[in-house]
């Protein structure tokens, strides 16, 4: 017991010396192959090993149709939305929604948009005092905090969240991530987390600090840490917690514009030290081409320095494809705006100020790797194509399995998907004129974002304009599920 190494802790209050001693304590441990658990008043060290594989996190079938309910319409809860525009009011000693102040969000969030637009070293949004935090609370933050619940949502429905997890949000702004694991551990109804934060900015720590606190009130399982006042190009890994099980990078690599992507991997690749062995890392950014395009080279990289991509690409993809032309990106249903959303957005130009479309690209990685690792030539057909040989196909059809990287990114008329197996080294779509659509094919309009499917009788096209590759789906085709083959007749 930690008492009988430390005397004093038996008579010590519980001040802030206490807590910091032990604290320091505690991120000591793992390196000498102990953990320490509270027990009581008091805490047990005692010896663990290097495989010591926690608990998972799983989800009872009522857990998982709260989940589906919430994200059929997702919307942020009622009581973060209230204590959103509380903090203005608190911030601002006005109402939140005074004429003047909301005037003021408004010019804000114009300001941080055009911010965001620019491109290189130009580029600097910046959301750290005053209304460009309240602009982001507004604009922003919904967005971002309902995505982030699909991630746990994605993590949780794969096996890997832990019943008891230690979380690291590197660049958190006001808690987004933060947020949505206390709104999603709260709907589960069981599950703990350690909330570390690492963030630069003193007004952002505070409405993390105001937001967090509050949000978590009478909430059982969620222990809080004040951020840590760092910079994630320069924290050093010693002042961050170890054993971490959830590395969170969301939306911030993207304003690092005075760094290249190599130099982005080999800062993310720094700061994954501090993960549990099978702990992941987690990175997500905006759907925009440019985002989008940025970080799988970073992933890709990432790849190349030893750390493994798990999600939405199967381990190895990431090594052999051309990421310089990989834009790919999830889909989900649009978010209700909240109150200040729809009180900012209360003018003449309401479409500047309404954003609620779910689209990112994300990335999950961890240490080491996976007990299986998918393989699309393992039991696949005899004579199926892989994409990287399509230029030796060209108006020819042929069978091939690939997973399907977006939403439908065409029209009523013609219907478009961006298809990937690891290998192409140009873009590959697969195109389908709606009056194709039949039986045999109608399986890829459902099929999930990165899913697996099996494509027989598909023709060949060369686009010249934009340099890639289209697989034309006629009624001849047949799309199944990858490995759902129908027997022999």
């Amino acid at each position: 017991m930690l008492s009988e190494i430390i005397s004093a802790l038996k008579s010590a209050k519980k001040d802030s010396n206490t807590e910091d001693l032990i604290e320091r304590i505690q991120q000591q441990l793992p390196g000498l192959g102990l953990s320490m658990k509270k027990m009581g008043n008091d805490y047990e060290i005692s010896t663990c090993s290097n495989g010591l594989i926690k608990e998972k996190l799983i989800l009872t079938p009522e857990d998982k149709k709260r989940h589906w309910r919430f994200f059929e319409e997702p919307k942020v809860p009622r009581p973060l939305d209230e204590l959103i525009r509380e903090y203005i009011t608190k911030k601002t000693g006005k109402q939140w929604d005074d004429p003047v102040i909301l005037e003021r969000i408004r010019q804000a969030v114009i300001a941080q948009k055009g911010d965001y637009w620019r491109e290189g070293l130009k580029k600097k949004v910046q959301y750290e005092q005053g209304y460009r935090i309240f602009a982001y609370l507004a604009y922003q933050f919904p967005v971002y905090f309902i995505q982030f619940e699909h991630i746990l949502g994605m993590l949780a429905s794969s096996g890997l969240l832990k019943e008891d997890m230690t979380i690291l949000d590197i660049g958190s702004g006001p808690g987004v991530a933060a947020l949505a694991t206390i709104d999603f551990l709260s709907r589960s109804g069981h599950g703990n987390a350690t909330l570390y934060a690492v963030e630069l900015s003193g007004e952002q720590r505070e409405a993390f600090s105001f937001l967090t606190g509050r949000f978590s009130d009478g909430i059982a399982g969620i222990t809080i840490k004040d951020p840590l006042p760092e910079d994630l190009i320069t924290v050093s890994t010693g002042a961050l917690p170890r054993e971490v099980d959830l590395l969170v990078f969301q939306n911030v690599l993207n304003e690092l514009t005075g760094m290249t992507v190599r130099q982005r991997a080999a800062r993310v690749k720094v700061l994954s030290e501090v993960m549990s062995q099978d702990g992941v890392l987690v990175i997500t950014e905006p759907a925009d081409m440019v985002n989008s395009t940025a970080m799988r080279q970073t992933v890709q990289e990432l790849a190349m320095s030893g750390l493994i991509v798990i999600a939405p690409c199967p381990p190895g993809w990431t090594k052999t494809c051309n990421s310089q032309h990989c834009w790919s990106f999830v889909e989900k249903p649009p978010l209700k705006p909240t109150r200040l959303m729809e009180m900012v957005a209360s003018c003449k130009e309401s479409y500047r100020f309404l954003n609620t479309d779910i689209k990112y690209s994300y990335a999950v990685l961890k240490k080491s790797p996976p007990h299986k690792i998918s393989d699309y030539t393992t039991g696949g057909r005899k004579k199926t194509a892989t994409l990287s040989t399509l230029s030796r196909h060209v108006d020819r059809r042929i069978n091939t399995s690939a997973a399907v990287m977006s939403g439908d990114l065409g029209n009523s008329k013609t219907h478009l998907w961006k298809l990937c197996d690891g290998t192409p080294q140009k873009p590959v779509y697969a195109v389908m004129p709606s009056y194709h659509l039949s039986s045999e094919n109608e399986y890829i309009m459902k099929a999930h974002y990165a899913e697996k499917v099996d494509i027989s009788g598909v023709l060949v096209r060369y686009n010249t304009q934009h340099d890639s590759y289209n697989l034309l789906v006629t009624r001849a085709t047949r799309i199944m599920p990858a490995g759902n083959r129908p027997a022999r007749r």
